[in-house]
């Protein structure tokens, strides 16, 4: 909110009047207000909203969702190893027994932290 300044008591309030003299704000006050004073206002109204709501999410969420997003990188990085040809390699099957393993080991990770995460997710819904 806005804040005035009484014409009477010098005083800086909000509202429509002044609580220390009960003088009521004129036109002549608004417009000593600078935008910069108004868009502060608005800002730190704002960050205490923002700051309500970042304190109602639990931990849990917070590390359900950083292990969902691991799992995604993980199912990413399998398919990746999966649809990889590398003709680097001069025998064949040291080329698809080395993809095949790295596509195992990511999508175990990734099935591991899949779980671990709805699991999460379920017992923090049952916490509430």
């Amino acid at each position: 909110m806005p804040k005035f300044i009484c014409d009477k008591c010098k005083n800086e309030y909000t509202g429509n009047y002044c609580p220390t003299c009960g003088d009521k704000r004129t036109k002549k006050d608004e417009e000593r207000i600078t935008d910069g004073e108004i868009l502060a206002d608005v800002l730190s109204d704002a960050s205490k909203t923002v700051s309500k709501s970042v304190k109602k999410i639990s931990k849990r969420v917070l590390v359900g969702s950083i292990f969902l997003l691991v799992s995604f990188g993980l199912l990413f990085m399998g398919a990746y190893y999966k649809s990889k040809e590398n003709d680097d390699y001069k025998n064949l099957t040291y080329k698809y027994v080395v993809n095949s393993n790295y596509f195992s080991g990511y999508m175990s990770l990734s099935g591991a932290f899949l779980i671990s995460s709805i699991l999460i997710f379920v017992s923090d819904k049952k916490k509430d």
